[in-house]
């Protein structure tokens, strides 16, 4: 806890030295306001996170999570569903269609045909004539 007292002290000074630096008369916009709220913010996070590093209170950080109820290759939580996660819901996007498989056929068919060579230029061709 004395890191976290100690941080805290510091954020405190420091803020105290911004605000000694601004005339009296200065107003601060709203934008700015919103600016210290963020800034709050992530101090009060930061704060969080070394309290956290504290050898006798170690506490688990918060994780993010999204539930999602659709199952796909992308999102693999079956979390909020209440049903296990099946291999056959992620390979359904992966099964051929008729399309495909024609495609699949003409690629194939293609690979196996021998490639077409290049003509021959003017100077090479006169070059066979002569010989």
């Amino acid at each position: 806890m004395t890191a976290n007292r100690l941080a805290e002290s510091l954020l405190a000074l420091s803020h105290q030295e911004e605000l000694a630096d601004l005339p009296k008369d200065y107003l601060l916009s709203e934008s700015e306001d919103e600016g210290d709220n963020d800034g709050e913010r992530k101090h009060q996070k930061l704060l969080e996170a070394i309290s956290s590093l504290d050898g006798k209170n170690r506490r688990k950080l918060a994780e993010r999570s999204e539930a999602s109820l659709k199952v796909s290759e992308f999102n693999v939580s079956s979390e909020g569903s209440g049903e296990k996660l099946v291999l056959a819901d992620l390979l359904e996007p992966v099964k051929t269609s008729s399309s495909l498989a024609t495609v699949k056929k003409q690629l194939s068919r293609v690979k196996s045909k021998k490639t077409v060579e290049l003509p021959l230029n003017k100077e090479e061709i006169e070059r066979i004539h002569r010989e």
